[in-house]
């Protein structure tokens, strides 16, 4: 959470003329489009939260935690009730267990079972689960507008209740419309220029369509937080504009999306691998693979230590603004338009590391997208305080989005025969599990010094970065 993701192969292509846009159904734009949007108005507040929990009285371990807990929800929550799906989509699987209650009733009175199973099943359809998880979601917004003042009817930090507003709003794209409603729904069966059965070019559309939509909702967030001077109120204006735009996906969902949500659309429930299949899983890796799953997990755990840092570090550690147009910029609506620089970077890095792995080899777009990462925690901390100088940097931690594709695509493009798909998932979710506790040791390292986390975080992501360039040797050496 916090940067436009991917995607999914599900994302696969988009309109490529005005005429495929006159074609498109205009409820199912109005809904595929108010379904995005929530979800990257949700991925914009991300940046700012960190910020909020300062505000707040958070505490940089506590702050790390939140972060823990964000990457420990996007890792587990794919695979929240798992298991047989035919009757009830939407990643709620074990409602099937009403199979057995309804088993058991027979038994007590014949027939009775099968009542229950019919009422229970007209009441409780895909459709209104799916409205429900999403009402669910939306109201996580909600627990942000108020965590300032939770403290005065319940004893529990504002913290909680921002983690938990978190928490239900990440339920969006795993088990609500999110999942069922995408790009996909609005889209060509072809996208131009590049096979559909690419996984890298899909994931390149995806990236691209999402960063200029991220791009899109940044600008009138920095304008919000430019115009009003008090933070924690600025902040609860954007939570309840980004509320308002949820229940309006939902509303948009419960009276459009019955002939949208697709049984055949791919679902985020997934069966969570055993100790047993992950070990056996990573045992079959050759060296190639492990080193991608090195230099992946390092990476990963890297950017997690001090992605939540970040707003933190431009208003209090370099506490800097700047002067647009005659206008004094405070620092948090100066790190929106850093954020709104990394953003370009990156869609011109996204385009780049296209053209250039098309020639090129393209672990080594990979590797130099990693480095820049890498490189970047260091740089930032010891800059010196101005304008100009961050806004370089902000562009170099773009850069990373070159290889965000690519990398999504790596195990898939690398995994082949019998039993790819179960060794695929048991590299990425050994990757996320690894990755969780990265907030949790960054919060504690930047309580002792902001140095003494992002220098460390520079050390992990430059290991990551070796593996990368050991993959790109390994490539070299087999052709």
């Amino acid at each position: 959470m916090g940067e436009p993701e991917t995607g999914t192969k599900a994302e696969t292509a988009w309109p490529t003329s005005p005429r495929a846009f006159l074609g498109i159904d205009p409820g199912v734009f109005v809904l595929a489009g108010a379904t995005l949007a929530f979800s990257l108005a949700v991925q914009v507040v991300a940046r700012f939260v960190p910020e909020y929990l300062n505000r707040l009285g958070a505490s940089a371990e506590t702050i790390g935690l939140y972060a823990s807990f964000v990457l420990l929800c996007r890792t587990v929550y794919p695979y929240l009730a798992g298991g047989d799906r035919r009757r009830v989509p939407g990643g709620f699987g074990r409602l099937n267990r009403l199979d057995e209650l309804a088993d058991r009733l027979d038994h007590l009175h014949d027939g009775l079972g099968e009542r229950v199973r019919v009422a229970v099943a007209d009441a409780v359809t895909p459709h209104r689960l799916l409205v429900a998880v999403g009402v669910l979601s939306a109201s996580g917004t909600l627990l942000w507008l108020v965590a300032p003042q939770i403290g005065d009817v319940f004893p529990v930090p504002a913290w909680v209740a921002v983690a938990v507003g978190t928490g239900l709003v990440l339920l969006w794209g795993t088990h609500g419309p999110g999942l069922h409603v995408g790009l996909g729904d609005v889209t060509t069966s072809d996208p131009p220029d590049v096979a559909s059965d690419s996984t890298t070019a899909v994931l390149t559309g995806t990236t691209t369509l999402r960063l200029l939509g991220f791009l899109g909702l940044l600008a009138p967030t920095t304008l919000l937080f430019a115009s009003v001077a008090v933070y924690l109120s600025a902040f609860q204006v954007l939570a309840a504009v980004t509320g308002a735009v949820g229940f309006t996906a939902v509303g948009a969902f419960a009276v459009l999306g019955r002939g949208v949500s697709r049984p055949g659309l791919p679902t985020a429930s997934r069966e969570f691998p055993t100790f047993d299949t992950l070990r056996g899983s990573l045992s079959a890796l050759n060296d190639e693979l492990w080193t991608v799953l090195a230099g992946n997990t390092a990476v990963t755990f890297a950017e997690g230590m001090v992605h939540v840092f970040l707003i933190v570090v431009v208003t209090e550690y370099h506490a800097v603004g700047v002067t647009v147009a005659g206008t004094e910029l405070p620092p948090v609506a100066f790190f929106g338009l850093l954020v709104a620089v990394e953003t370009v970077a990156g869609l011109g890095a996204v385009v780049a590391g296209t053209r250039i792995a098309a020639w090129a080899d393209p672990r080594t777009v990979i590797a130099g997208a990693v480095l820049s990462a890498a490189l970047f925690p260091l740089l930032l901390i010891g800059a010196p305080s101005h304008p100009a100088v961050l806004a370089i940097l902000f562009a170099l931690f773009g850069v990373r989005f070159a290889g965000v594709p690519a990398r999504a695509a790596l195990f898939d493009e690398l995994v082949e025969g019998d039993g790819a798909d179960r060794v695929v998932e048991s590299c990425r979710l050994t990757r996320n599990l690894a990755a969780v506790p990265g907030g949790v040791v960054g919060g504690l390292l930047y309580g002792i010094a902001p140095e003494v986390a992002f220098g460390t975080a520079t050390l992990v992501g430059l290991f990551g970065a070796y593996q990368f360039l050991q993959f790109v040797r390994l490539g070299r050496e087999a052709e």
